[in-house]
């Protein structure tokens, strides 16, 4: 499929006949609708109803059309920018996070970033630990914040954050009630959900020998916070989590209690390439990170690692 093609298919869209789409692309008629039936062998699809007098969508090409104009435009941009290149150079810096930190952190990382370097071109990936770390590894990202349950070759780690595992509930939801630290073992015969498999914190868990065996598997699944809020807000059941994390929820709707017996705690990592030297650019990213993470430095169930060690490492 081609930038013509779709600019062709756009044009006609946009004046509902194909001499007048032909005249604003300075083509002749044939030409386009010859471009057009192009488009459409490729797509599999009849994209237009053509009458002597009318040129009308069909329903795929009306799915197509809001497509078609997002491409056009992202490629109108990426000719500007390399147009402008000379005049405005840029440095990238890619970053990955879990969800809690990309919510929390990352928007107060970035803030003061982009004042210190204005022409600075940013990259956010957000996923799974084991995908993080592959990233990293293979060059994708400069530097990710995600938890390991332990030390991988491939890459460097350093602590940032250590945050209590607990429950996370729906405000309405008996173990609600508890004033006190709840016991893991009290989460027996409790439904439970949970992020999917290769999620940090369910790795965690399920890997600690003290811990993994006194709780339920989960039945449900989300693979985001969002997806994770509607589960245990509807009552489909409670999950494990880490403070950080239940910072994200609505105290009004939700509730964090802390296990204990044994106490359990998740470690958040600064995640870096192995044995790579870091840019300028990239350090002052990460300086930022270690000053943001002061603000949770002996918040209730959260403990921070020393950020000038960190930021100098």
């Amino acid at each position: 499929m081609s930038i013509k093609q779709i600019r062709a298919f756009v044009a006609v869209a946009s004046a509902e006949n194909f001499s007048k789409a032909a005249k604003m692309l300075n083509v002749s008629t044939s030409a386009l609708s010859l471009t057009v039936q192009e488009l459409e062998r490729r797509v599999g699809q009849k994209l237009f109803e053509r009458t002597t007098r009318t040129v009308t969508l069909t329903e795929a090409g009306a799915t197509f059309l809001p497509v078609a104009d997002r491409l056009l435009g992202e490629f109108a941009r990426a000719i500007d920018d390399v147009a402008r290149y000379p005049d405005m150079p840029r440095q990238t810096v890619r970053i990955g996070a879990s969800q809690h930190f990309m919510n929390l952190v990352i928007p107060h990382v970035l803030k003061g970033l982009t004042v210190e370097h204005p022409n600075i071109s940013i990259r956010l990936w957000e996923g799974t630990t084991h995908d993080m770390v592959s990233r990293i590894a293979g060059g994708e990202l400069d530097f990710g914040i995600t938890t390991l349950w332990s030390s991988i070759g491939s890459v460097d780690s350093t602590p940032l954050i250590d945050d209590r595992l607990g429950v996370l509930t729906s405000a309405y939801s008996a173990l609600a009630e508890a004033d006190e630290p709840l016991s893991w073992r009290d989460l027996r015969g409790q439904t439970m959900v949970s992020f999917g498999i290769g999620a940090g914190t369910r790795e965690r868990v399920e890997r600690d020998p003290h811990i993994g065996g006194m709780i339920s598997q989960s039945l449900h699944e989300a693979s985001s916070l969002a997806g994770l809020s509607a589960l245990i807000e509807s009552g489909a059941g409670s999950a494990i989590t880490a403070a950080l994390t239940a910072e994200n929820f609505n105290e009004k709707r939700f509730r964090f209690i802390p296990l204990a017996n044994p106490v359990a705690w998740r470690t958040n990592y600064l995640v870096t390439p192995k044995d790579k030297a870091r840019s300028p650019l990239v350090f002052d990213a990460i300086t930022a990170l270690t000053t943001q993470l002061e603000r949770f430095d002996n918040r209730p169930h959260m403990r921070a690692h020393s950020p000038d060690w960190i930021a100098v490492h």
